[in-house]
């Protein structure tokens, strides 16, 4: 996102459990805070970063790729 919008995004790394305090003191609901700490882990352990072809075996056309779609709604972003 940095290189597409010219200017500087920062993730400030919270660890597991400030992160579902968080969404605890905000709150959330506790089924969502437990997909939460899914999605939570399986991004720590890196396992979203694998190519998955699902898109393309639906749609027939590859899934576009991430700086591509900031670029295509860089007005969200602003």
């Amino acid at each position: 996102m940095t290189d597409v919008l010219r200017r500087p995004i920062r993730y400030t790394r919270p660890s597991e459990q400030s992160y579902l305090a968080a969404l605890a003191e905000q709150g959330a609901p506790q089924d969502y805070i437990d997909v939460q700490k899914m999605i939570y882990r399986v991004v720590r352990l890196n396992i979203s970063a694998f190519p998955n072809h699902a898109v393309q075996k639906l749609t027939g056309r590859p899934a576009t790729r991430f700086d591509q779609f900031v670029d295509d709604y860089r007005d969200v972003w602003s």
